[in-house]
């Protein structure tokens, strides 16, 4: 019955990944695969899957929460892509809405604003158009400004903060590309803001550090404190990025792990307490259990939902967060 339960709540949440329902019709991705879109191509990431369901659960809950207590409350994606992630799994490809189109279809009580930065011009370009489209056909009192700037150019978008009562704030990087000197302005304002800490690759560049000047600039730079790669470890790099973050002000922290066997990256949560005691992370601890699933059972849930298998017994089920 744990199976069934397991099966079901993935099936449910990787459809709403492709296919869901605004004001009665209903919004299928591959009606959004056309030339004008770029999709962000990723192999066999079952990482980059569970991390998008993070996302649209976060949203979800947040604006259900946020909206009773604030009248105006803005979203922000400082790495927006391009609007759809296309990850493939065996022979096949399967395309899902992305952070910037999630916060804008799942929600029932939408953001007043959406604010979406993107440097790169092909991803900034598709966006563009899915963003029009949707607003064109399916929302159309839909705010939102899409900028082509680099996320540290914080100059470009930092007004919009100060025009709403709360904020919730996603930075999902593919490296160290956030300067600290970026994040602590950001921080400091009235927010939520998730962050994919890409513990992997903050492990590799801190193992090439001791022989490389410009990989201890990054870090350096991305910690907003100097370093000594002959006796940092990622563990304790990761507990002073954890400190500087509390040092801004905000008092919850938490972080949920979003791993596979190629690949694994935490969400660090960091937000201020509030006085009901932050009710919208109280689903972080459920989440992590069903985030343990193994890339074989999710394959499985994927395969079925597509109709490439017709059963799911077939799979031993494991709980236990181990590859």
């Amino acid at each position: 019955m744990q199976k069934e339960k397991l099966r079901d709540w993935w099936l449910k949440h990787i459809q709403e990944l492709m296919q869901i329902k605004i004001n009665n019709k209903d919004i299928n991705i591959n009606s959004f695969t056309d030339k004008e879109v770029y999709p962000y191509k990723k192999e066999e990431a079952y990482h980059t899957i569970k991390k998008l369901v993070i996302y649209k659960y976060y949203v979800d809950i947040y604006t259900r929460i946020i909206s009773k207590r604030y009248k105006n409350f803005y979203y922000f994606d400082l790495f927006a892509g391009s609007g759809i992630v296309q990850v493939s799994i065996g022979n096949i490809n399967l395309n899902l809405f992305g952070s910037a189109l999630i916060s804008v279809l799942k929600p029932i009580k939408r953001f007043n604003k959406y604010v979406y930065v993107e440097i790169d011009e092909k991803k900034y370009n598709s966006l563009k158009y899915l963003l029009r489209r949707i607003k064109e056909n399916y929302i159309k009192d839909l705010d939102y400004q899409l900028l082509n700037v680099d996320m540290n150019n914080i100059n470009a978008y930092h007004d919009f903060f100060d025009q709403c009562e709360h904020a919730l704030i996603i930075v999902d990087p593919e490296g160290l590309e956030p300067k600290w000197t970026t994040i602590e302005k950001i921080l400091k304002h009235n927010c939520d803001v998730l962050i994919t800490y890409m513990e992997e690759g903050i492990q590799r560049v801190i193992g090439k550090a001791k022989n490389n000047p410009k990989g201890k600039e990054t870090l350096e730079n991305f910690l907003g404190s100097n370093i000594d790669p002959d006796r940092i470890t990622p563990e304790v790099f990761k507990e002073k990025y954890i400190e500087q973050i509390e040092r801004t002000g905000k008092e919850v922290i938490k972080t949920i792990e979003a791993k596979s066997k190629q690949y694994s990256y935490d969400i660090i949560i960091a937000t201020r307490k509030t006085r009901g005691e932050n009710p919208w992370l109280r689903f972080v601890e459920d989440l992590r259990k069903k985030l343990e699933i193994k890339d074989e059972i999710l394959k499985a849930i994927i395969e079925q939902l597509l109709g490439k298998q017709r059963t799911f017994n077939n799979y031993t089920f494991q709980n236990n967060g181990k590859d």
